[in-house]
């Protein structure tokens, strides 16, 4: 989360899109991201993946935790994540929709995922804004588990709405490149792109 990259280079093997297939779909398949399968693509929407077009792979994301001491995190099923984003989303008054989209363009609703710089999890959290979740806004620990990021990723995505007034737009914006850079610089390009797949994902069944 936030004024992070998740591309991590790119490997020398190519995908063919297939029939049905979502970047969010070959993204899970080959245990990455959407925002590094895009980045390494030069792919500027979810919806501009065509049928028949060979696509970069980006490197596998590193399995595990923010903490190298707490081992290995339990990889979840998809309709488990699922049920834990629907559960803490309706714990804060999030969205259903809004809460599953961001998860599923973060990282396909997949639990053990690290980008490069080390987001973390479904949420693809960040281990100093994992910190912050925990210090300021819930002032307890939380599980360094598939629940626990999804969690942690509610905390902060309520604490951003809030902030903004409800407004989804600016709150996944400062979700994205920080919540100071947006009221200072307004959205980065690329936030714009991010804000509006996401936006684009809710309406769609996840």
């Amino acid at each position: 989360m936030s004024t992070r990259s998740a591309t991590s280079g790119t490997s020398s093997i190519g995908y063919i899109v297939r029939p049905g297939d979502t970047l969010s779909t070959i993204a899970a398949k080959h245990k990455t991201t959407v925002r590094a399968l895009a980045a390494a693509n030069d792919l500027r929407s979810v919806n501009l993946v065509v049928e028949g077009a060979k696509l970069r792979l980006p490197k596998a994301g590193v399995e595990g935790t923010p903490s190298s001491t707490t081992g290995p995190a339990l990889q979840l099923s998809r309709s488990t994540v699922r049920a834990h984003i629907d559960k803490w989303a309706l714990h804060y008054g999030i969205p259903v929709t809004l809460a599953r989209a961001l998860a599923w363009q973060e990282s396909g609703f997949q639990t053990n995922v690290t980008s490069s710089v080390g987001a973390w999890g479904p949420m693809q959290v960040m281990p100093d804004t994992w910190t912050f979740v925990e210090t300021l806004l819930l002032g307890r620990k939380v599980s360094r588990s598939g629940e626990g990021g999804v969690e942690v990723g509610m905390a902060l995505l309520n604490h951003l709405l809030k902030r903004f007034n409800g407004n989804q737009s600016l709150a996944l914006g400062a979700w994205y490149q920080g919540e100071r850079a947006v009221r200072e610089r307004g959205f980065y390009d690329e936030t714009k792109v991010f804000v509006a797949n996401v936006l684009a994902l809710t309406g769609r069944p996840l």
